[in-house]
């Protein structure tokens, strides 16, 4: 099942960006590939054999395929609202064998429809979500389609940006870029769109935000320098 929806304002993926995405973001992020294993073993460790996951903002989906791997009788659910990552993943998930389809929406949360699944991920997506309303109305609508009780896994970059310990954190992540890339101009623009498009939240706010939604963190799995991943249950 499709729902087609456009492509609200914010992050843009055209065709030729979606076709370097997965090698592109493996090197930006530090631990990327840790990141996605973690949260596939700590879903295991939370569902049952036959459960339901959404995964948001799944991109070329690499989340939908490493699920599949985990349980093949997960039923798997994805939206994200680049209509050419959807296209990938689409192509991608087409090959997957087990007992149900995977579930592709093409749009924002609002495409997806009610549902009550076991489990949801969100990572490395909210932090383009400016926190003006918009990242509230995210959350909100996630947490809607999760059942009480459901665990939802999400990483995002957090901190304060005038905090001492979060512009270290960023240097440093700035200099590793440095050292293993041979492109200067393309480390400008990634930090460049770093500091324009991505919105970090302090912990304060971060704690405050899960609350009102109705999630409550239980476990930091993962961390990357100002980068964190979280495991949290619906209440």
């Amino acid at each position: 099942m499709t729902t087609t929806q456009p492509t609200p304002p914010g992050v843009h993926y055209d065709t030729r960006h979606v076709s370097a995405y997965d090698s592109k973001i493996r090197g930006l992020i530090p631990g990327y590939d840790v990141l996605h294993e973690l949260s596939a073993q700590v879903l295991a460790t939370q569902l049952p054999a036959y459960a339901h996951v959404l995964v948001a903002g799944c991109g070329t989906g690499e989340e939908l395929l490493r699920y599949r791997g985990v349980s093949p009788a997960w039923r798997l659910s994805g939206f994200d609202p680049a209509g050419a990552m959807i296209s990938v993943a689409r192509e991608r998930v087409a090959t997957l064998s087990g007992e149900s389809p995977v579930e592709l929406f093409h749009g924002d949360i609002d495409a997806v429809p009610e549902m009550q699944a076991d489990a949801a991920t969100a990572l490395l997506v909210s932090h383009f979500i400016a926190d003006n309303g918009p990242r509230a109305h995210f959350w909100q609508g996630l947490a809607q389609r999760v059942r009480p009780g459901g665990c939802v896994l999400m990483s995002e970059l957090m901190g304060q940006r005038d905090d001492a310990d979060f512009q270290l954190q960023m240097q440093v992540w700035r200099k590793q870029q440095d050292a293993v890339s041979d492109r200067p101009d393309r480390v400008e623009q990634d930090f460049a769109r770093l500091a324009d498009s991505v919105y970090p939240l302090s912990e304060g706010r971060w704690y405050a935000l899960m609350e009102s939604v109705g999630l409550r963190p239980r476990l930091c799995f993962w961390r990357s320098l100002a980068l964190q991943g979280w495991l949290l249950e619906r209440i």
